[in-house]
């Protein structure tokens, strides 16, 4: 620990240093300064942790010294040691959240005792310093991690199984349940000004999501995620966090479209699908793309997707099997690899809403929980027959998180992965000794 001992009377500045035995404190290095001026280049060049400074100096007196480090370096103790019990003074100190007022004589057993304090204090700042960055951090990350999770849930990978869903979420630090309703709102500028022309994407996305997380939040809702669509559409996942069951959801994207075009004087539409469960989100994304995508939107007009809004391709039946069959197949010699909409869109030319629901009809049961049973069933093949370690095994089946496949694993079969193998021998012994019995 450092400090710094700031007086303009020389014999004063002696006394301090050599009256106090700072190393028993924990500074390992004490440094003077006659003024303002010189005290405040060692603050810009070193990490100070304690000040003790007077009041009256020439060329700026310590009250503005310390105004100084609470604007640049709040995290420093200051104790003021002066001869002057002046009440503006002592006023002033206490406004400034000076940390101790000494007035002058020096008795060094008092003083050792207001640093002992100082050097308390000073541990308690860093440590609630560290807190709050660590806190940002944390913040930051979960901001983070909420978007990575909605790219990944709705616009990368094809299908997730519900149970994949779950723990993505929770790989990912998120607390979501299948069964936890969100909103997704589709929007688009429908008319841009000058200004917002001239944006690039960071700067389009911080002026929105700001106007969405100051208004949405006064009505009971939080913004989840805010990402770009491949049809440069701006996607809102929101939550409804107030005591009402129900929002009314068209109000309050009225009012955000009042908002932009009142701060960015530019008008937008909005397109929405509310309370959708997390475990059937992927499909009620993809439908409500499709019905966005195909239905023309007035300006400024606010749409709720309605699902018998949505007409399907009239489709022979037999060619519907033949495709049908053929993302089968594809996923069968497939499954380890991260099958994405374009790898499905190559198979067959057919919205990727309607091939999921083609799917769904025939084998019954979604394309996201085919992948899944075809990488379990493959995992417990190779835990029986192979050498590969559980780590091996989940790479070979297309996971590369340990955890999370460890987790999808017991959650289909009922064991770990490690216990599954012991499981399934006890199985077999109990089986053959029931046959030799009969």
């Amino acid at each position: 620990m450092k400090i710094l001992l700031v007086d303009d009377n020389k014999y004063i500045l002696e006394a301090l240093e050599s009256g106090i035995n700072y190393p028993s404190l924990g500074f390992d290095r004490v440094f003077t300064a006659k003024s303002m001026e010189s005290a405040l280049a060692i603050l810009q060049h070193e990490e100070i942790q304690v000040v003790v400074a007077d009041i009256e100096m020439p060329g700026g007196s310590g009250l503005e010294l310390l105004a100084w480090i609470n604007r640049h370096m709040p995290l420093i103790v200051t104790i003021f040691c002066t001869s002057y019990a002046n009440f503006d003074y002592a006023k002033k100190a206490v406004e400034l959240q000076c940390f101790d007022y000494y007035l002058k004589p020096i008795q060094f057993t008092a003083l050792y005792q207001i640093l002992e304090r100082a050097v308390k204090e000073s541990k308690r700042r860093k440590r609630m310093e560290e807190k709050s960055r660590m806190g940002d951090k944390w913040f930051k990350g979960i901001s983070e991690n909420r978007k990575h999770f909605w790219i990944e849930a709705l616009l990368m990978v094809y299908a997730y199984s519900e149970e994949e869903l779950e723990e993505l979420a929770l790989s990912r630090q998120l607390p979501y349940k299948n069964e936890d309703t969100f909103t997704l709102a589709l929007m688009k500028f429908t008319k841009r000004n000058s200004r917002i022309e001239s944006f690039n994407f960071s700067m389009e996305q911080f002026a929105l999501k700001n106007i969405f997380d100051e208004l949405l939040s006064k009505e009971g809702v939080q913004v989840e995620a805010f990402i770009k669509n491949e049809y440069e559409a701006w996607l809102l996942i929101l939550t409804n966090i107030s005591k009402d069951s129900s929002l009314p959801w068209r109000e309050i994207f009225k009012k955000v479209i009042m908002q932009v075009e009142g701060v960015l004087e530019c008008k937008m539409d909005i397109f929405y699908h509310a309370d959708q469960p997390l475990g059937e989100i992927r499909t009620s994304y993809l439908a409500m793309e499709r019905a966005y995508l195909s239905q023309p939107m007035k300006q400024g007009e606010v749409k709720p997707f309605e699902e018998g809004s949505l007409s399907w391709p009239e489709t022979d039946p037999e060619e519907s099997d033949s495709v049908v069959e053929q993302i089968k197949a594809y996923i069968d010699s497939h499954y380890q690899e991260r099958i994405t909409r374009d790898s499905i869109g190559d198979i067959a030319f057919y919205n990727t809403a309607y091939l999921a629901k083609l799917f769904k009809k025939k084998y019954d049961r979604s394309l996201g929980s085919y992948i899944l049973d075809c990488r379990m069933e493959r995992a417990k093949e190779l835990l029986l027959t192979s050498n590969l370690s559980i780590s091996e095994i989940a790479l070979e089946i297309g996971y590369d998180n340990f955890t999370y496949f460890s987790r999808l694993f017991k959650k289909k079969t009922g064991y770990a992965p490690k216990d599954y193998k012991r499981a399934e021998k006890k199985n077999v012994s109990n089986s053959a000794s029931n046959s030799f019995r009969k």
